[in-house]
């Protein structure tokens, strides 16, 4: 077989087309800025497929973009990915003053006292998807330094809830060894604090650590909030 730079690999050609397997991943959305305790952002959604018959064509392929840092900003969802009739959809926003996470791909992250969103990715165009919730902000009151927000959803797992003293950690991404080496894909970013206790991007920092930190580049992984 040969291995692709788009997230393909070629295992045999004939008069049907190609058969490959083929990975497709949307933009990872950022998490938010405004308010302090934000939640983060979540993973773009993920489709999947071993085995995929590709008819010889020209095909037009859309790559989904990150979301932009969000520095005392609101956060942006991530952009589609497209191609052989599938679609990735972008991860959603993190929650923020007073608003849920967004929904999308993998959702975002609930600001504090606020719900994190859901996942809108299903299977597409033969491709198995994957995508999770956010996870829900803690309310510690108005005012009160324990105020934390949830973390985004991966494409693995959903975003944890914050809890008291601690914001949520960002979902777990998964893993695949397409391009010829294993990486980990579509993590969501860690929510924001009040305290100091940010939310832990997924899998192990690829996603975005909560208060601001920068996901893994080209992973479609969430920010932190």
């Amino acid at each position: 077989g040969t291995y692709g730079t788009n997230g393909f690999y070629q295992k045999y050609g004939g008069t049907g087309g190609l058969v490959c397997d083929v990975l497709m991943v949307a933009g990872g959305a950022s998490g938010s800025g405004i308010g302090g305790t934000c939640g983060g952002g979540g993973a773009g959604g993920l489709l999947y497929a071993t085995d995929l018959t590709i008819n010889t064509d020209a095909y037009s392929i859309v790559i989904g973009e990150g979301g932009a840092a969000a520095i005392s900003a609101v956060g942006i969802d991530g952009g589609d990915t497209t191609g052989f009739g599938a679609t990735a959809i972008g991860g959603g926003k993190g929650g923020y003053s007073g608003n849920n996470g967004a929904n999308g791909g993998s959702a975002g992250g609930g600001y504090y006292n606020n719900n994190g969103g859901s996942s809108t990715q299903g299977d597409s165009g033969g491709l198995t998807g994957f995508g999770n919730g956010g996870g829900s902000g803690y309310n510690g009151g108005d005012g009160n330094p324990n105020q934390q927000g949830g973390g985004g959803g991966g494409a693995g797992t959903a975003g944890s809830n914050a809890v008291s003293n601690q914001a949520g950690d960002g979902g777990d991404g998964k893993t695949y060894s397409i391009s010829g080496a294993s990486v980990v894909y579509a993590a969501g970013g860690g929510g924001g604090s009040r305290n100091s206790n940010p939310g832990a991007g997924g899998s192990s920092g690829v996603g975005g650590a909560g208060d601001g930190g920068d996901a893994a580049a080209s992973t479609g992984s969430g920010g932190g909030g």
